[in-house]
């Protein structure tokens, strides 16, 4: 699959499959039970989609093996693949401009406004001692950010990454475990190969210490603290 997205697309390419597959639902019903079947009639739709499922069809726009494959998101980082988890992935945005406060932390790349809450980027090329081979200033303008929502208690996070590459789905028998003590607080949980690629699939819990979530916490609520200062009442 070609590297370069469109941002948009990246970030409603969940939506636009959803909106597909209710589509396809919507003409399969209609040609099933008629076309009043969309006119408050749920018992039919209920029990056609009952009738799909036993069936075993699938939908033209989902993997036929989605009930048995593992869907992971694929970036890069500083030439690196790495993989999360589609659970526990919010979305995907492109790099907007960022406020950094004094004295922050090299690992923090600086807050974002979502919606009136201070959104922290975490820089993964630092956490985990990544460095590229050269430095191009034009590269960061088409990094994207990957917000998570299970990161700490302090609310959605955002990691930066050079690329997103895929959202893939995985054989789970493909997948190579990796022992905890191997790797920086087990971040990396397991190894699987991705076009060709060794991708290092993380675990979202387990990418900060403890100490440091403490401290990101900390931060993102003086960092939310200066924000709401500069909220104009309605």
């Amino acid at each position: 699959m070609d590297p370069v997205f469109v941002d948009a697309d990246l970030r409603f390419r969940s939506e636009r499959c959803a909106s597909q597959e209710k589509e396809h639902r919507t003409q399969k019903c209609k040609s099933t039970f008629g076309s009043d079947a969309l006119d408050g009639c749920q018992t039919k739709l209920r029990t056609y989609l009952m009738i799909e499922w036993a069936s075993g069809l699938s939908f033209p726009s989902l993997d036929p093996n989605s009930m048995t494959s593992l869907q992971i998101i694929v970036f890069d980082v500083c030439g690196t693949a790495c993989a999360l988890h589609r659970t526990a992935v919010r979305e995907f945005l492109p790099l907007p401009h960022l406020w950094r406060p004094p004295a922050l932390p090299r690992p923090v790349a600086g807050f974002f406004n979502l919606g009136g809450h201070a959104v922290p980027v975490l820089r993964l090329d630092v956490l985990f001692g990544l460095q590229r081979a050269e430095k191009d200033a034009e590269e960061d303008l088409y990094q994207h950010l990957i917000l998570i929502d299970r990161f700490n208690a302090s609310g959605t996070s955002a990691l930066l990454v050079d690329r997103v590459l895929d959202v893939a789905s995985v054989d789970p028998s493909r997948l190579s475990s990796v022992r905890e003590e191997g790797t920086l607080n087990g971040c990396v949980e397991a190894e699987v190969t991705w076009d060709n690629r060794l991708v290092h699939l993380l675990s979202v819990e387990r990418i900060l210490l403890a100490e440091e979530q403490q401290a990101l916490a900390e931060l993102g609520r003086q960092a939310q603290n200066r924000l709401s200062e500069w909220a104009v009442q309605a």
